[in-house]
């Protein structure tokens, strides 16, 4: 990993392992102007990496187009905090409470529209948040057995990939995946018991 990070540095002038996290702060700021602008955010995300493309064939260094828009985000979020925490926290809770992630690699066709309007039925009624809220029960009742070890430790893991989850557009549960593991684990408290 060392090694590819000074290549990006040699060759693109860029210290990123890779473009996730210029890509991902570039994606919110296009979101938040997309709010500020009234213009749709897949049509900013078109021009951008357009724009990406261009830079790429003529001087090879595409990422520092998304890096120069990351860039931007930050005066973005001092000129607008409230949209840009707003928007934020609705990827968190978009990309960690959604059931869409297991319909798009279901491998078995034929469920794929069943999956789909189960999943739309439960999103409507407010049942994303059924294993958040077991989660919830499962981490009070470490604390009640004065497990704290295991309930930071859980809490840390699910809140860090719910954070990273952010700043993400669109992308669904995938981006939440390794959060999983701590809910897994916190929701079998309420379950087993």
């Amino acid at each position: 990993l060392g090694s590819w990070t000074i290549r990006n540095r040699q060759v693109y002038d860029s210290t990123y392992l890779a473009g996730a996290g210029p890509e991902g702060m570039a994606k919110l700021g296009l979101m938040v102007r997309s709010e500020i602008e009234g213009i749709d955010f897949w049509d900013l995300l078109g021009e951008l990496r357009e724009e990406v493309k261009l830079v790429e064939r003529e001087t090879g260094k595409g990422e520092l187009v998304w890096i120069k828009h990351a860039k931007a985000t930050g005066r973005l979020a001092r000129e607008h905090p409230f949209t840009i925490v707003r928007i934020y926290l609705s990827n968190v809770i978009g990309n960690t409470h959604t059931d869409w992630g297991m319909i798009y690699y279901v491998k078995l066709p034929d469920w794929r529209d069943p999956a789909g309007r189960m999943s739309s039925k439960l999103e409507k009624k407010g049942l994303n948040y059924r294993v958040s809220l077991l989660a919830l029960i499962g981490l009070v009742m470490l604390i009640r057995k004065k497990r704290y070890s295991v309930a930071v430790l859980l809490v840390g893991i699910y809140g860090y990939f719910a954070l990273v989850a952010g700043f993400a557009a669109d992308q669904g549960m995938r981006i939440f995946y390794p959060g999983q593991i701590a809910w897994s684990i916190l929701v079998a408290y309420p379950i087993l018991w």
